[in-house]
């Protein structure tokens, strides 16, 4: 529970149009793929569809930045803090 006024912290693995790969589109903003060794789907999303449903939740977001999550994969996250 997030009383206004509160923050919500979290980051998540951006899909670009550079990042493609083998991830298929579900629905705009949102691609998955799956990952026959652990037995699981993994779903990337696009920043913009972040954003549309923090905005339509009543969240601003005070906070968005890239950063680098693993050198040898080359994989850059995005990290959010928004607040009600």
């Amino acid at each position: 529970v997030i009383r206004p006024g509160g923050f919500l912290g979290f980051d998540y693995y951006e899909i670009t149009d550079e990042a493609i790969g083998d991830y298929a589109k579900v629905v705009d903003g949102v691609h998955e793929s799956y990952d026959g060794e652990f037995n699981v789907r993994i779903y990337r999303h696009t920043k913009q569809y972040i954003f549309d449903l923090l905005s339509e939740a009543g969240f601003q977001v005070v906070f968005d930045t890239e950063f680098l999550a693993s050198r040898d994969h080359k994989k850059y996250f995005r990290a959010i803090v928004s607040r009600l």
